[in-house]
């Protein structure tokens, strides 16, 4: 190693190392504004969905921005994630067998000549990753701004739907108002029903849709109700025949 004050070897390994822990940092915050991405386009396609027909100007206007400010946030999103080649200085067993080479060559400078070599090695490619993170960076920075205005403009386009929601006239119902058997009676009119030798018939199993359909029920159930109440009569003798009390 060179005995001067300036250690140029530890200099350009720590930036070397500083740019690989950079670029993973970078890796890891970008799923950040990917979810957030996903998130806000989800939230803008569910207003368009939901739009109603037809519409104001101030309705769409901020739709038709917010969807354009969020194609500009996925191409700095992409800029900031693809494309990108980085440097890393050769593997343990390849500098081994440089250095074995530079001994068998030159065995009296071979420490100084390896030292030199790794040096340049950790300062090439330093610069590299480097110039690779400034470029994720600001892309990443472009991304993150764009989502900033994507957000305001999805607020804008919710505020129209959330004032209809809020002010929206709540929808007109017909009931139709029927008769209303008394439940009370309910059990009596299923005696009766299941009386009959055709089936047994429930009462809560019908389905009344207007009073004509109740009064048909009401002559049926009173039909049977005289059929049942009705009293037995004794059998009358033929006609033309008298009969005598008492013997003969």
């Amino acid at each position: 190693m060179p005995d001067n004050k300036f250690n140029s070897y530890d200099f350009f390994k720590e930036n070397y190392f500083f740019e690989i822990d950079r670029k993973n940092q970078l890796a890891r915050v970008l799923n950040i504004p990917f979810g957030l991405l996903v998130i806000l386009g989800s939230s803008l396609l569910f207003i368009v969905k939901n739009i109603s027909i037809p519409f104001i100007w101030f309705e769409v206007s901020p739709i038709i921005i917010g969807s354009i400010v969020m194609l500009f946030t996925i191409y700095f999103l992409i800029k900031s994630y693809y494309n990108y080649t980085y440097g890393f200085v050769a593997s343990s067993e390849k500098l081994k067998n440089y250095y074995s080479e530079l001994v068998k060559f030159n065995p009296k400078n071979a420490d100084n000549d390896f030292l030199e070599f790794v040096t340049s090695e950790y300062s090439k490619y330093a610069d590299i990753n480097a110039l690779n993170n400034d470029k994720k960076s600001s892309y990443l920075h472009k991304a993150n701004g764009s989502l900033i205005v994507l957000l305001v403009f999805v607020i804008f386009s919710w505020l129209p739907y959330t004032w209809k929601v809020i002010n929206k006239a709540p929808s007109i119902q017909n009931i139709n108002i029927i008769n209303i058997i008394n439940i009370t009676n309910i059990n009596k009119i299923n005696d009766i029903l299941q009386k009959k030798k055709d089936g047994i018939i429930k009462l809560e199993e019908l389905v009344i849709s207007n009073t004509k359909t109740i009064k048909r029920l009401s002559f049926m159930i009173e039909n049977i109700k005289n059929e049942e109440e009705k009293p037995v009569e004794s059998p009358q003798p033929p006609p033309g025949r008298l009969i005598r009390e008492g013997s003969e």
